[in-house]
């Protein structure tokens, strides 16, 4: 039998409101969020023949509908993007 070791699963706490739980949650994932953009820069790059830039664009044109259905969710996302990643 084959044992694979699995990753730990990084531990956030956070506590507030949305804007201060992405905050937080920013400050704490910072490594692994930098580390997902850097994937996607990469992916969308290659799959998609679109810079992070023209992505960062494209997605922001959903931000209406996004915020509209899920507004808390929105202002937790601006929280987090407010740390120095």
């Amino acid at each position: 039998m084959i044992i694979k070791k699995i990753p730990k699963m990084q531990l956030v706490v956070c506590k507030g409101d949305p804007y201060d739980l992405g905050y937080q949650y920013g400050q704490q994932a910072a490594g692994k969020i930098r580390g997902s953009i850097a994937f996607y820069t990469d992916y969308f790059a290659k799959e998609s023949k679109l810079t992070w830039e023209e992505c960062q664009k494209t997605a922001m044109k959903w931000l209406p509908f996004l915020h509209e259905h899920w507004g808390l969710l929105v202002t937790e996302m601006r929280g987090m993007f407010m740390v120095d990643l």
